[in-house]
């Protein structure tokens, strides 16, 4: 500052010199602090304005969850009242993964329903038939059908046609051997191999006997 004094062509005193020198120093100081303070004011600006933006982010994702909540309960409503109460069909069928009908739910052959299980080989199977005038019966069968149990309350069949009372028959080697019990008026319980009786009990109301026949079918005694 003091050259700028002497290079001038109006003459500068020394004390001029120094109070210019001064005056200069103290302009940049000033424009350092008003720097200072504008970038102090800033500072929170920019703070407020990062603090609205998060609040209207947080808005703005509150909706959003809230939308698909109502969205998500809106769909299970749905599904739950529109869910089918029944299913209609004449047959029902269940096959193995070979492709073999295992389970066969439907309308029987002579009328009523049936629910037949089979093994995989058809070496078993369980039969399950209602009827409106013919009763019902519950068929169990082994080894490919040389055993057999049944349990009725009372049913007709019809190969051959017969009248089953209530009863329980059970055959073994395609009936060479059985027991069967059947309710009626006159209760009967026999045993036996073949289509012969080999014990027969029987139970009417008046007069209840026993007899023992021989493997020909002959009464060889008797309680009567």
């Amino acid at each position: 500052m003091l050259t700028r004094c002497l290079a001038s062509t109006v003459p500068c005193s020394r004390a001029a010199c120094r109070v210019n020198g001064p005056t200069h120093r103290t302009k940049d100081a000033s424009k350092q602090a008003t720097s200072h303070a504008r970038c102090t004011l800033q500072e929170p600006l920019d703070l407020a304005a990062q603090l609205e933006k998060l609040r209207r982010d947080n808005h703005r994702t509150t909706i959003i969850f809230a939308f698909l909540i109502v969205a998500l309960v809106t769909i299970t409503l749905a599904n739950h009242f529109q869910r089918p109460t029944s299913l209609e069909a004449t047959e029902f069928l269940l096959k193995d993964s070979a492709g073999n009908v295992v389970a066969r739910l439907g309308a029987a052959e002579f009328g009523g329903t049936c629910l037949t299980l089979k093994a995989k080989e058809h070496a078993a199977d369980a039969q399950l038939c209602v009827h409106d005038d013919d009763g019902s019966y519950l068929a169990l069968s082994n080894h490919h059908g040389d055993s057999r149990v049944s349990l009725s309350p009372g049913f007709t069949g019809y190969e051959p046609l017969t009248r089953f009372p209530a009863g329980l028959y059970i055959g073994q080697d395609l009936g060479k051997n059985f027991a069967s019990l059947t309710l009626g008026t006159e209760t009967k319980f026999a045993l036996g191999h073949g289509p012969q009786n080999s014990i027969l009990v029987s139970s009417p109301a008046d007069k209840p006997e026993i007899t023992l026949f021989s493997g020909e079918g002959k009464r060889i005694w008797s309680t009567h």
